[in-house]
């Protein structure tokens, strides 16, 4: 919450703090899920290597400790580095990552690492594995539903890969509602200041979804 409304410092920050509360509590598989939300964080402002520092070490951790819901989100996570980065492993490490994380039952990085895949394969022109991923990953989010953010990644991704392939109108339906998300959150968000920060990220986000251009995630400045 730090983070949409402009502090990702403190959001930072926060983590650090909960990161020494754990290691001094030797939970280690919260120091992993800990260690993944913090590069996370700074993926999105920017420092690639110290995220991928840290993605290592929550991989590391979350293997050793035999915690399935960290490893999932370090997983996912240097999936999504690699996809960011253009690099060629890309596309194997992002099918890997959807098979750890649904070994896991980590239905949300599942859903958003098949859509990410799904634009993978669309963008190297395969578009019948796309729509089989990012319709895997719909069939995830109606199921098990999805926080906004989440949402706006998997539904706007599948409505990207739809007007690919000439399904315009289902795209436009899907565009439609999440429009809708974003401008009515619900329930309604009492703070003006935090609804508008959140719109705002959300908008970002959705226009990021819309493009072929990456990275699709808003940077934030730290």
């Amino acid at each position: 919450m730090l983070r949409v409304a402009g502090r990702s410092a403190r959001a930072l920050a926060a983590l650090h703090i909960a990161l020494e509360d754990a290691r001094q509590a030797t939970d280690r598989p919260l120091e992993a899920e800990i260690l993944a939300r913090i590069a996370n964080l700074e993926m999105e402002g920017g420092d690639h290597t110290a995220a991928e520092r840290h993605l290592v070490q929550a991989h590391d951790v979350a293997e050793e400790t035999e915690s399935p819901y960290p490893l999932a989100l370090a997983s996912v996570w240097l999936a999504m580095l690699a996809w960011e980065r253009e690099e060629p492993s890309a596309l194997e490490r992002l099918s890997e990552s959807v098979e750890v994380a649904r070994s896991a039952g980590h239905y949300r990085a599942e859903a958003v690492a098949r859509s990410l895949l799904a634009r993978c394969r669309a963008f190297a022109g395969d578009d019948e594995s796309a729509l089989a991923e990012s319709d895997r990953a719909m069939r995830i989010l109606e199921r098990h539903g999805a926080e906004l953010f989440d949402r706006l990644v998997i539904a706007g991704s599948r409505a990207l890969v739809l007007a690919r392939v000439g399904r315009t109108e289902e795209a436009a339906a899907l565009g439609a509602d999440l429009d809708e998300r974003v401008d009515r959150p619900v329930p309604p968000i009492a703070d003006e200041s935090l609804a508008s920060s959140r719109r705002d990220y959300a908008r970002r986000l959705l226009d990021g979804v819309r493009t072929e251009d990456g990275p699709i995630f808003p940077r934030f400045e730290r």
